[in-house]
């Protein structure tokens, strides 16, 4: 904690309160596990259902990394109207970058908000 200056820990708290405020993807997945429920009361077949499980693992992964990425979003523009950043991708590149493996997770380039 003692590299963290107070814009990080802003950036993160922000980043936090985004997905507070941004819940509604969360809602997906009680709506996937009901639909894999369902298909194996209904007697599908053993390779449908890996694959519908396998689709929805995917479908869940991306609306999960879309949800990280809205957060980071909210926090930009948040910390752009309330505290006059004029740049809070630095912020969180700096935020990032004292942890190596969040760096480019899955290819997405850490530069995307401005």
């Amino acid at each position: 904690m003692n590299d963290l200056d107070e814009s990080i820990i802003r950036f993160c708290l922000l980043h936090e309160e985004g997905h507070i405020r941004l819940w509604y993807y969360m809602g997906i997945y009680p709506i996937v596990a009901i639909y894999l429920i369902w298909l194996i009361l209904h007697g599908i077949e053993i390779i449908f259902l890996i694959i519908a499980a396998v689709l929805g693992i995917i479908f869940c992964r991306q609306l999960q990394l879309l949800e990280e990425y809205r957060s980071d979003e909210f926090a930009s523009n948040e910390l752009k109207q309330k505290y006059s950043v004029s740049k809070p991708s630095e912020i969180l590149e700096s935020a990032l970058k004292m942890y190596p493996i969040t760096q480019g997770i899955y290819g997405i380039p850490l530069t995307g908000i401005e």
